[in-house]
């Protein structure tokens, strides 16, 4: 029986006790779904959208041939590089190889034949239509600047080069034709055609558009960048422009300034083109988030603005704070239940309940200019390039493309913030006699299950305890921040806590971590155990006690704030080494193929 935390669910004694959302990751899968047949392998920058019979697809780019002799700016038919795609039925589980073209079929306009080598960004309308936007070229302007041309063996480097190491390509000076922002539209995926071309002054300096939404009202905003560096007519200073339509994404609003918000007083020098949306639970009511190139002092690598749509053309905004630390494009998701996912390229995977007010993070795996959709079972699918990172020139790295899958389950934390005395809080109507609990508590002064509960004032208790620093402060040849743990079994009698028996953590402990605890109760004898993660042994403690009646259950602190979540109760008692939840994640290693298992040899990935 898994015990809800909701406040009518509970009896508190003590302390002041509240309950905030959580998620739990489960089933975490980790498996490249691509690896070219040409090695070493060329495949950058996904897209990543759902149908609305739940099929999943995924445009990419892949270049193939003579990798000497690409030219950098992949801008030519024969270039040997074009779009692959994949397709997925079952949620995931397997991918269709759809197949490999130099260029889209339909009227997409010849200029555009190097869209694909732009972060492009599809959305599937509700109307079954896909937009995308994308990057043409004007070919009756053009401006001098200085360009790549083609690889020279000579210089090809063979020790993993840095991220602005360019020393392998050769420079000319060229002319550079005009780059113009292009919508186009599909009802198959197959055949497309050119809605909007962004040439005229209006304009001028706006990149690429690199992402889509549709509102609830049908209104369908992109939103990109205009830079105080986009050649050849550069804008005054750096700004987050969005552009809207009302009817279908037919025709395209002006670009709509939404940061900085006071103009060009707060220039900012350090925004990209590179963005995301989602729209919130007020209609209306969108979050972006968008890269920065140059972090400033004590900010993140990452804006996000709330924006309120007030009518054609007229938008609020507030510049809001986010935890965010990763690099290249960004990937918002919000998810049928109203979670909000955004994956950064250091590991980083958080999760916002309120709309992006506040986020947690977890660590699942890096995602490297990769999206993320949500499966019709509820799971949630990167999609990101591996083995490539900012090095898709030279063509050194075996690049795959490698998808991340997982399960998760909204659930509640019950924290009691205040510091003095024993607080408790109880699950009442609860009566249990032999038994077995489990919860998850975060490690603090004075964590524990209480159990056997007669009153307020009487109840035994399993606790996990770090000791006051004079006692505890670091553990020789051990992490600084680990500190002596003790876990206890004890017993409250009239308000006065009396030690019944205590052991020594294993490894010692450290502050603001979760761990597991179990208590198996089975007639006279009396269990607790304590599991911090997988590689590290459990430690026990036990009991035995003639007097044992039925009494209530649930968790309690001493004079320390405390948190608890996922409590279980079993009304038999249960193997305790069997019981733990397997809580680690799987090592980034890509599984052998679409159906096979993972490799046993780990390897360096660029990401």
């Amino acid at each position: 029986m898994k015990i809800d935390f909701a406040p009518d669910k509970w009896t508190f004694s003590g302390g002041r006790w509240e309950i905030s959302p959580d998620v739990e990751i489960r089933d975490i899968v980790h498996r490249d779904i691509y690896t070219p047949a040409q090695e070493p392998g060329w495949v950058a920058w996904p897209q990543v959208w759902k149908e609305p019979d739940g099929t999943i697809r995924v445009f990419f780019a892949e270049a193939r041939g003579d990798v000497y002799q690409l030219p950098m700016e992949l801008d030519e038919p024969e270039s040997g590089v074009g779009v692959h795609e994949l397709r997925s039925t079952d949620c995931g589980e397997s991918w269709e190889d759809v197949g490999w073209r130099t260029r889209l079929p339909g009227q997409v306009p010849q200029e555009c034949y190097g869209w694909w080598m732009d972060p492009l960004f599809v959305l599937s309308l509700r109307d079954g239509r896909l937009l995308a936007t994308c990057l043409g070229k004007d070919p009756t302007q053009s401006f001098p600047r200085e360009i790549f041309t083609r690889y020279d063996p000579a210089w090809l480097s063979f020790t993993p080069p840095g991220v602005t190491g360019r020393c392998e390509l050769q420079l000319e000076e060229g002319e550079m034709p005009v780059q113009v922002p292009h919508i186009i539209q599909s009802r198959d995926g197959e055949r497309w055609e050119t809605v909007a071309a962004f040439d005229s002054p209006a304009y001028a300096g706006v990149g690429r558009l690199t992402s889509l939404l549709e509102l609830r009202d049908g209104t369908i905003i992109a939103a990109g960048g205009r830079g105080s560096h986009g050649l050849p007519s550069p804008a005054p200073h750096d700004t987050t422009i969005i552009i809207e339509s009302t009817d279908g994404g037919h025709t395209w609003s002006e670009p709509i300034i939404v940061y900085p918000t006071d103009g060009a007083t707060s220039s900012e020098h350090n925004v990209s083109a590179e963005t995301s949306l989602v729209e919130l639970s007020d209609d209306g009511h969108v979050l972006l988030v968008q890269r920065r190139n140059s972090p400033q002092p004590g900010q993140g690598r990452r804006i996000t603005l709330k924006l309120r749509r007030r009518g054609p053309g007229a938008w609020d905004r507030q510049e809001v704070p986010n935890p965010f630390r990763g690099v290249r494009h960004p990937a918002f998701l919000r998810c049928a239940d109203g979670t909000i996912w955004q994956w950064d390229s250091d590991g980083r995977h958080y999760v916002s309940f309120d709309d992006g007010q506040t986020w947690q993070a977890h660590r699942i795996a890096p995602s490297y200019y990769g999206k993320l959709v949500q499966a019709n079972d509820g799971r949630i699918i990167n999609i990101t390039q591996a083995n490539i990172a900012d090095r898709p020139f030279p063509h050194i790295h075996d690049a795959r493309l490698r998808m991340t899958r997982f399960a998760y389950d909204r659930s509640d934390v019950l924290a009691q913030n205040e510091t003095a005395g024993p607080a408790l809080a109880i699950v009442p109507s609860l009566q249990v006699k032999d038994f077995s609990a489990r919860v998850f508590a975060r490690v603090d002064k004075w964590s524990a299950l209480a159990f056997r509960i007669q009153d307020e004032a009487n109840y035994y208790a399993f606790a996990v305890r770090i000791l006051p620093e004079e006692e505890g402060a670091g553990l020789q040849g051990k992490d600084t921040e680990r500190r002596r743990g003790m876990v206890t079994l004890g017993k409250m009698e009239n308000g006065q806590f009396r030690f019944l028996v205590q052991r020594e953590a294993y490894g010692g402990l450290t502050p603001g971590t979760w761990v597991q605890m179990q208590v198996k109760i089975e007639g006279n004898r009396l269990m607790g155990a304590f599991l911090e993660d997988a590689d590290r042994a459990a430690t026990y403690t036990q009991i035995r006690d003639d007097t044992f009646a039925a009494g209530g259950l649930g968790v309690m602190t001493f004079d320390c704030p405390g948190a608890f979540k996922r409590l279980e109760i079993w009304d038999q008692p249960r193997e305790i080494r069997g019981n733990w939840v397997d809580t680690s994640v799987p090592p980034h290693l890509p599984e052998s193929g679409p159906g096979g298992g993972l490799e046993r040899n780990r390897s360096v990935f660029w990401w």
